[in-house]
């Protein structure tokens, strides 16, 4: 990516170690990111309130950071 080009977009990577892989979040992980979002004690400190999994494939597919097909 050019830094002066403002048209780039950047490119989702995918580390990998022996341990731990790092994967670019998409509509697949939706329903697991709903649970782990569901506790309501996560929103002590931040606000906000807990999204159904409809609201959390769409705020998953609006990132700007990757494109979903």
């Amino acid at each position: 990516m050019n830094p002066s080009d403002d048209t780039a977009v950047p490119t989702a990577v995918i580390l990998r170690t022996e341990r731990l892989d790092l994967l670019p979040i998409g509509p697949e992980h939706a329903e697991a990111m709903a649970a782990a979002l569901a506790d309501p004690a996560l929103y002590t400190f931040t606000g906000g309130k807990q999204l159904p999994l409809a609201g959390v494939r769409g705020e998953i597919t609006v990132l700007d950071f990757w494109t979903f097909s």
